[in-house]
């Protein structure tokens, strides 16, 4: 009896553990390099290691492939720049800001019907964490104009975009720095932040919408039974 209380007692702790253990997702796009991963509990999910060195050396040699043909798009991608029109330039920075101010706007119409959604996927919007956000944006160009235009609507934007954020779920920066330059010809992205989700209030949203997919399927059928009688 005692070591059957001693093992359930120990289930209990290590659900218990699972259950308020957070998912963690890090992305970063640093000095034009990308990387993310997936961690629970500390450990490394997403993406898998390499299993061996000769894996590691086929990997680095495709690397170098990557790289070549990067630079050859590079190259053809600033001849492309080149070409183009001011107008152009015009339009395609009008139709980015349309698409933030479409990203905001469906943000706030999120943060407004959240009340009106369940408990338990209230729960697990407000579980999700936008921590460590840190930007290093530098808009560059000799187009004092338009230097100054795409400055203002990406500044404006991502303000937007995080303000609304705050509606829905927890966001925590840790340093925003969008800068512009009139002197430099190239620009500087920079962007890194986590997510974290917390296991258990998933788990529970999954187990209330089974539930209420069970009971509405059972409601269902006991009215198909009453209109045949």
């Amino acid at each position: 009896m005692r070591v059957f209380l001693i093992v359930l007692l120990v289930l209990v702790l290590l659900i218990a553990l699972i259950c308020w253990s957070s998912g963690v997702v890090e992305f970063s796009y640093w000095d034009k390099e990308l990387s993310w991963c997936v961690k629970y509990f500390g450990i490394k999910l997403l993406p898998r290691g390499r299993k061996d060195d000769a894996a590691e050396e086929d990997e680095s040699a495709s690397d170098d492939k990557k790289k070549d043909k990067k630079k050859k798009k590079d190259e053809a991608s600033e001849e492309a720049k080149d070409g183009e029109t001011p107008r152009q330039k015009t339009f395609l920075m009008d139709k980015l800001w349309r698409k933030m101010m479409d990203i905001v706007g469906k943000l706030d119409l999120a943060g407004s019907g959240i009340a009106a959604l369940p408990g338990p996927f209230q729960k697990l919007l407000r579980s999700i964490t936008w921590s460590d956000i840190e930007t290093d944006i530098l808009v560059a160009g000799d187009d004092a104009a338009k230097t100054a235009r795409t400055f203002g609507t990406l500044q404006t934007a991502f303000r937007l975009l995080l303000c609304e954020a705050q509606q829905v779920i927890y966001v925590k920066a840790k340093r925003i720095c969008i800068a512009c330059d009139f002197i430099e010809d190239e620009s500087r992205w920079n962007v890194r932040f986590k997510l974290k989700v917390r296991v258990g209030t998933v788990l529970a949203a999954g187990i209330w919408l089974a539930w209420r997919f069970v009971m509405d399927s059972i409601t269902a059928k006991k009215q198909l039974v009453r209109e045949k009688l």
